[in-house]
């Protein structure tokens, strides 16, 4: 109450000087002074505190990405009961450094205070080393797909070094250990991570984090891909390999059985030998990172064969009169004709085979390497037109026997002659040799005049009839 003491030793006499250090045990006589009366005095002892007892501080390793400060460090220690609170200071300091105080690889001197504002007499020493791990090397120039779905284990492509050991990663480079590491199996979103190694000794991320940037491999989702339908030979055996990528290049096309399907078909694979539908979708691949274009584009494939139509004229009888004929063959038809006695000996190549007899005949066609072999047969000669004039007692040489060229195809076949007045005047032995030279029965050529005339094919036919001119 704005009274003031007085210390006076034990024996008495004068006062203490105020500046007197005290002892543990010193006894002295106090009297309370008002300004005007001093009280009787007052026996009191002395007892100083030494303050907290530090234990034995045990030096620390911390890690450099927990972004230690004093608070942290404070945390692997336990104190005596009582302590009310704690001081660190750097070695040969009296301040007291902040409670916040970030701290580096170093030694740090600790002293408490106890509920009653005694402060340690001796602070203690502690060596702290930071670490900051093994560094985490990523690759600078790494590449992902935009539309496919990555985990963030997938992140592990990037690392170059260390490899194969625990890497964590982080949303941002102030991220801690503690707090915001991704699972394994989160889903890639960010184009920007943090990742650290944890070296499995210390147990220490790396410090700092290393950054990786995330470049993403895109495609123009509303770009026509403008490839082309495709067509192949039916007969032929062809696999994915052989479709025609044009626009683009061999390799950058990826080929689906379906809109659905996520899985590309096999290069090797064999195409439907029935007209299909297939999905192409583009690929771009960077840095060995291979993607794959979502959106397919459908292709159709036919597969044709050379597809004609042929008319055939049959040669008369022993004649190379006979043709055969491709109708409105396309263009792109290249033709081969052989016999099929010869069949490497080429004798047309164009859509017509004339001036040919009885036999079979191999046509050959061939479309954009498509080839189609047909046999065409000219077996059935066409009997041949009977002459109706005879001259046989001239000396031209022409129609001086009875020609009608029957005796190939109709073995057995037989002639009979009559006059007008149905008389039969010449008949022949079956197999006739085209040799009536215009004699009757009786071996005397017959007058001139008009003949009847009866052909018997002898294979069961009706009997061909006409009229012949006998002129000499």
């Amino acid at each position: 109450n704005g009274a003031s003491y007085i210390f006076y030793p034990t024996s008495g006499g004068t006062a203490v000087d105020k500046d007197t250090y005290l002892n543990n045990g010193d006894q002295y006589l106090v009297s309370n002074f008002d300004g005007t009366c001093e009280s009787s005095k007052a026996l009191i002892t002395i007892t100083l505190n030494d303050g907290p007892s530090i234990p034995n501080l045990a030096n620390q390793t911390l890690c450099g990405i927990d972004k230690p400060d004093l608070d942290l460090l404070t945390s692997k220690f336990t104190f005596p009961n009582g302590t009310k609170s704690w001081s660190w200071y750097l070695p040969n300091s009296s301040q007291a450094l902040p409670i916040n105080q970030p701290i580096a690889t170093g030694t740090y001197w600790l002293s408490l205070k106890d509920e009653n504002g005694c402060v340690s007499i001796n602070k203690k020493s502690v060596d702290v080393v930071v670490d900051n791990g093994t560094p985490l090397v990523l690759n600078t120039n790494f590449y992902m797909c935009k539309d496919k779905q990555y985990t963030i284990a997938d992140l592990s492509q990037a690392v170059v070094s260390p490899l194969g050991g625990d890497i964590t990663w982080y949303p941002s480079d102030m991220s801690t250990s503690v707090d915001n590491k991704f699972l394994p199996n989160e889903k890639v979103f960010l184009t920007t991570y943090y990742g650290t190694y944890k070296n499995s000794s210390t147990g220490c991320e790396s410090n700092p984090k290393a950054r990786l940037d995330i470049n993403l491999i895109a495609f123009n989702s509303t770009t026509n891909m403008n490839l082309k339908t495709q067509s192949f030979c039916k007969t032929n055996t062809y696999e994915i390999d052989d479709l025609d990528p044009s626009p683009y290049t061999s390799g950058t096309i990826a080929w689906f059985s379906d809109d659905l399907s996520s899985t590309a078909l096999a290069s090797n694979q064999e195409l439907s030998t029935s007209d299909f539908i297939i999905f192409a979708s583009e690929i771009k691949t960077v840095n060995n990172v291979t993607c794959v274009n979502p959106v397919k584009e459908p292709i159709s494939i036919t597969r044709f064969i050379p597809d004609f139509t042929t008319i055939a004229t049959q040669p008369i009888c022993n004649k190379s009169n006979g043709k055969i004929e491709v109708v409105n063959p396309d263009p792109s038809f290249v033709f081969e004709w052989a016999n099929s006695i010869d069949p490497t000996n080429i004798i047309s190549r164009t859509s017509l085979l004339k001036d040919v007899g009885e036999g079979d005949y191999i046509l050959k066609v061939n479309q954009a390497g498509c080839i189609l072999v047909s046999n065409q047969p000219l077996n059935l000669c066409k009997d041949a037109e009977v002459p109706q004039i005879l001259t046989p007692t001239t000396t031209t040489g022409s129609n001086d026997t009875w020609v009608i060229g029957y005796n190939t195809k109709y073995p057995n076949v037989s002639i009979s002659i009559y006059n007008r007045w149905g008389s039969e005047v010449f008949v022949s032995q079956k197999g006739y040799k085209d040799d009536w030279d215009g004699k009757s029965k009786s071996g005397d050529y017959l007058p001139t005049g008009t003949y009847y005339y009866i052909i018997d094919k002898g294979n069961g036919e009706d009997v061909q009839t006409g009229y012949i001119e006998i002129i000499k």
